[in-house]
């Protein structure tokens, strides 16, 4: 079973033999010590509890999901709260559909239990001073990074990136920026579901990546009539907080079992949640915040170079 081994800027460390969803970038040979230990064999049910919601077992900081078929299908989650090991069966890991959803809810709540979070934005640093631009898919953000990087900028994230109280951390992929629309996609990109397939993007390798940088200027995209103001932190932080719900807010792709696990062993889910909002407060302190609404990327670029004296 091939290893996929995570070092997360020496915050969290991970040793899975399930795929997780995180860049290459981090990806090690090996980790000591690691906060989340992911591994495919037999699971042991000695002292455990039967209860019948979810087919669950349940233990002191331990639970196990099982299902009734002919193999054993099961998962066993162990101590959420500190260093966590999940054992899961080959038939689980085969047949259950959100076993690498789990897994990466649970990187999400290792992250907040460190004081750190992912969130949805794209991040350079230029002339010595970070910029963060926030918004809805397509709206331009990665067009900024990459105008800045052209301009001799140092890479954050294009997608995703992490963030602490003070810092805003790499989440290095590729830069993809639309490019249009191809003969095909023109005539079936009104078509539901199946338009996200069919935009043309184009793909820049990323280079200089920067491992942290503090953010002096945020900017949040949106489409409309061109207008520049700024922004009050508190309102920022609604839309932050929206905007991690649609694309990184995936703690809730397992939230099955780890309410269940939270339920049965007392483990304040909630509290870790909310510590998102201070994170986010905490690291707005210093910075500059802008709404921007504009009409295509080129626009938006204008409007940032504009606040920024380029």
């Amino acid at each position: 079973m091939a290893q996929n081994n995570f070092n997360i800027h020496n915050k969290i460390k991970i040793e899975s033999d399930v795929p997780v969803d995180l860049p290459s970038h981090f990806r090690v040979s090996s980790v000591e010590n690691p906060d989340l230990v992911v591994k495919r064999g037999h699971i042991k049910f000695e002292g455990m509890e039967f209860f019948a919601p979810l087919y669950t077992f349940f233990g002191k900081r331990h639970l196990i999901h099982k299902y009734g078929f002919l193999v054993p299908c099961e998962l066993s989650l162990r101590d959420l709260e500190s260093k966590t090991k999940i054992d899961i069966t080959e038939p689980y890991y085969r047949i259950v559909p959100n076993t690498k959803q789990l897994v990466e809810s649970i990187v999400n709540l290792k992250l907040l239990q460190k004081g750190m979070m992912r969130i949805h934005g794209a991040g350079v640093q230029w002339n010595k001073k970070g910029i963060l631009v926030l918004g809805w898919d397509g709206i331009g953000k990665s067009s900024v990074v990459s105008r800045f990087m052209r301009a001799g900028g140092r890479y954050l994230g294009e997608e995703h990136v992490f963030i602490d109280s003070k810092f805003a951390y790499s989440y290095p992929i590729k830069i993809k920026t639309f490019k249009g629309h191809n003969f095909i996609s023109k005539r079936l990109n009104t078509i539901p579901y199946i338009n996200r397939f069919l935009n043309v993007y184009r793909h820049e390798a990323v280079s200089d990546i920067l491992d942290k940088s503090k953010i002096r200027h945020v900017f949040l995209a949106k489409y409309g009539k061109h207008n520049v103001r700024k922004i009050p932190k508190n309102e920022l932080l609604n839309d932050i907080m929206l905007l991690n719900e649609y694309s990184s807010g995936r703690w809730i792709d397992g939230k099955s079992l780890i309410l269940a696990y939270s339920y049965y062993n007392n483990y304040n889910l909630e509290k870790l949640l909310e510590s998102r909002k201070k994170i986010i407060m905490q690291f707005l302190k210093g910075t500059l915040c802008f709404e921007v609404s504009s009409e295509s990327a080129t626009d938006l670029i204008k409007s940032i170079d504009d606040i920024l004296g380029v």
